[in-house]
């Protein structure tokens, strides 16, 4: 975890051009947040409003201050981001009778959103969701096929394609 921790202060620091600022300092705090809630998630299923929620408070104030997002495209990032994933996983639970997509990652989606605007939210759900098909497929075809009520959390491929959106300035 110190690895990852070290890369994400690196790439924030290369992606402001090495000189420390506001966004440098946010961009260190956003990675910590997110290399928490992916191994979290990994080892718990579970997504804490501990860290989610002020996630979401501190994308929301950050464009206020020095984000590369707008507060209006931050607040419509957390706003669709959130209630997008929010209705999908409403949907999934009426077809299916289960929950495929649990509120901690709703309320990431919503906090990821704040951070990268509603702009760049189509291709950071397109790169989260691709990973985790992705590694699906892998272990199915490593087992041999792929139960259908196979569960997988979302939160780490979330984190990591949030926080590459991010540094790309999506």
């Amino acid at each position: 975890m110190e690895v990852m921790a070290a890369i994400i202060v690196a790439s924030a620091l290369i992606e402001a051009g090495w000189t420390f600022s506001p966004r440098v300092a946010a961009g260190i705090a956003f990675g910590l947040a997110l290399v928490f809630l992916g191994f979290h998630d990994l080892r718990t299923g579970r997504l804490p409003d501990a860290v989610t929620l002020p996630l979401l408070v501190a994308g929301l104030g950050f464009s206020f201050v020095a984000g590369p997002v707008s507060p209006v495209e931050s607040a419509a990032g957390a706003v669709l981001g959130g209630g997008g994933a929010w209705l999908v996983g409403v949907a999934y639970q009426r077809c299916r009778g289960t929950d495929g997509l649990g509120l901690g990652d709703v309320k990431l989606i919503a906090g990821l959103g704040a951070w990268i605007g509603v702009g760049a939210l189509p291709l950071m759900i397109l790169m989260a969701s691709g990973g985790a098909l992705a590694v699906l497929a892998g272990a199915g075809i490593a087992r041999g096929s792929i139960a259908r009520n196979a569960r997988i959390s979302f939160g780490p491929f979330l984190a990591l394609a949030g926080w590459v959106a991010w540094i790309a300035g999506l």
